[in-house]
């Protein structure tokens, strides 16, 4: 039986495979259409993790995808502060396309 968090990278997976993209490009698109996520912690090691991140913004998950990765997501109460990053989000994108 496999945990949720194993079910959940399995399925990031099959989206990525199905695409051809890299897995990383799947969950950084999944992220970039959810207004909820607004301060994702991306870590770059090499120049391709940097491209990795600009491009997917071009990744459009059908609604079939984004139901399939989150079937399995349990909701956990926030901690600490919220603001409206929407617009940050966004201007910080459009730094490294520019």
């Amino acid at each position: 039986m496999f945990s949720r968090t194993e079910e959940a990278d399995r399925k990031v997976t099959e989206i990525a495979a199905n695409r051809g993209l890299p897995r990383a490009k799947i969950a950084l698109a999944w992220l970039l259409q959810k207004e909820e996520v607004t301060a994702p912690i991306i870590v770059l090691t090499e120049i391709i993790h940097l491209e990795d991140v600009v491009s997917a913004r071009t990744v459009k998950l059908t609604p079939e995808e984004i139901t399939s990765l989150e079937e399995l997501y349990v909701p956990h109460q926030l901690v600490g502060n919220t603001i409206n990053t929407t617009a940050l989000r966004t201007d910080t994108l459009k730094m490294f396309v520019e």
